[in-house]
């Protein structure tokens, strides 16, 4: 329907990291075997890399949650546009200068804001959370050809180069990878290595249930619920994810949508192809699944929002249904995305005045 080349999904438990599904829209019938191409990858989901957009904002301020740098309701004063590293950043939509909570600047996805926030945090302890959460990194999965993505090494970084990979840019990941982001920030901030084979039986033999690989402690549980929480957000009025919410059940998630480099024009980004990603918790207030999507080049310059957000809900109803989850409501609380000042005046039900 959105004319895409592409569409990748994951889904784990939200706990123990198992692989409940992997799909993919472009790949063979596996009923045939001679349709395979070798310029396909038969698993893209774990073989393929993206750069992820601001879905990966999750671990920006996971980072700064974590180092204290920010609150839920930190007021952060953001411009339209910044200077940084001899580039200029400007959000996706204009706006005069407004003073944002943390939790708006994720919520509406100001890179601006976003960008504002990392620096608190500084380029090498933003790059120890990257490494923590498995980014550029294979997550071990029992599968062949798994694509470790890319995260530049910090040696590397030009001036510029930070002003880019807060919100996404600069760096790939798998679907799989992402799933497993979301997942540790679901099971409380411990990264599960996620695997395919749940239990061997030999022949003639009793089922034994697969090893499974230890945790890994990235976040302490609080900073964990608190990035849960403010991704909630994302996904209520004012949000870019609204098309992601399931009536009657919380939902925490994050949109993306990232450039892709054109090869017609020496890898410069393109301002009309994109991939556009989703990657979210359900139910919010007791994790059982994470969902993952990411959908490559959509027509008419569509963004996370617009396409992989609903994709996310039709796969997310499903799995609550299928499990026969109850409904628990919407998030009671929730802090306000912006705030009022003498300048700039923005009545919605978002803003407090």
């Amino acid at each position: 329907e959105s004319g895409a080349r592409d569409a990748q999904a994951a889904i784990l438990d939200a706990r123990s990291g198992q692989v409940l599904a992997l799909a993919a829209s472009g790949t063979f019938d596996a009923s045939n075997p001679n349709t395979i191409s070798p310029n396909v990858p038969i698993d893209p989901p774990v073989m393929s890399a993206f750069e992820p957009g601001s879905v990966q904002k999750a671990i920006t301020f996971a980072a700064a949650l974590q180092l204290g740098v920010i609150t839920p309701q930190t007021v952060i004063s953001v411009p339209n546009s910044i200077e940084m590293g001899g580039v200029t950043i400007s959000d996706a939509w204009w706006h005069p200068t407004e003073q944002f909570t943390a939790t708006g600047v994720l919520a509406e996805s100001s890179n601006v804001g976003t960008l504002l926030i990392a620096q608190r945090i500084g380029e090498q302890r933003w790059y120890e959370f990257e490494q923590r959460f498995g980014v550029g990194t294979r997550t071990g999965i029992d599968l062949p050809g798994e694509s470790s993505g890319y995260l530049p090494p910090l040696s590397t970084w030009s001036a510029s180069t930070f002003a880019n990979l807060p919100f996404g840019q600069g760096e790939s990941m798998t679907v799989l990878q992402l799933a497993s982001i979301y997942q540790t920030i679901a099971n409380g901030g411990v990264r599960v290595p996620p695997r395919i084979v749940k239990s061997i039986t030999p022949a003639g033999g009793t089922t034994e249930p697969s090893a499974r690989p230890d945790g890994i402690r990235v976040v302490t549980p609080q900073t964990a619920q608190t990035v849960k929480t403010m991704l909630e957000s994302v996904t209520l009025p004012g949000g870019t994810g609204v098309k992601a919410a399931i009536p009657g059940y919380r939902v925490a998630g994050k949109t993306g949508t990232a450039q892709q480099p054109d090869p017609n024009h020496g890898g410069r980004y393109s301002s009309t192809m994109n991939w556009d990603t989703f990657a979210g918790i359900v139910p919010a207030d007791d994790p059982q699944f994470v969902v993952a999507i990411m959908v490559d080049n959509p027509a008419h310059g569509l963004e996370g929002g617009d396409v992989a957000a609903p994709l996310f809900h039709e796969i997310a109803t499903y799995e609550v249904q299928h499990a026969r989850i109850p409904p628990t409501g919407s998030l009671s609380t929730h802090v306000p995305l912006q705030v009022c000042d003498a300048v700039t005046r923005r009545d919605s039900p978002s803003t407090v005045c």
